[in-house]
């Protein structure tokens, strides 16, 4: 058997397949790879603090301290803190977080949503109804 070199016909099918291989490298490290690997660079900062069920006269609501604070983006778990001194807060990827505040010692919860932007400090004060 002779063994013939078909050379044109392997370049018809050869430099297609090269060049749709190289243009999928470069889609999925471009623009995909950029959402996944955003920049945590977005600041939300608050204070915790209980308001009685019945309004007082002086507006005042309490600060709240050994209280968890959750933040979740989508339905992902992204960060949590242990409120100390009221105050809390989170260093997170830009974006839509919901915040959510749980009281170990009642049944009380907190919840809020915030959007989160690049370069820039989100505040989020929130506050338990005590009944």
């Amino acid at each position: 058997m002779k063994f013939v070199f078909r050379g044109p016909r392997i370049m018809r099918w050869l430099f297609p397949v090269t060049g749709l291989s190289v243009a999928l490298a470069l889609t999925t490290s471009g623009s995909a790879a950029t959402t996944r690997h955003r920049p945590v660079n977005a600041l939300i900062v608050g204070k915790l603090s209980a308001c009685p069920a019945k309004p007082t006269g002086t507006g005042y609501c309490p600060p709240r301290d050994h209280n968890v604070v959750s933040a979740f983006s989508g339905h992902r778990l992204v960060a949590r803190e242990m409120v100390t001194n009221a105050h809390f807060s989170f260093l997170v990827r830009p974006g839509s977080v919901r915040l959510v505040a749980r009281s170990p010692g009642c049944s009380c919860r907190a919840a809020r949503s915030v959007e989160a932007m690049a370069n820039e400090t989100v505040r989020a004060n929130m506050q338990f109804q005590l009944k």
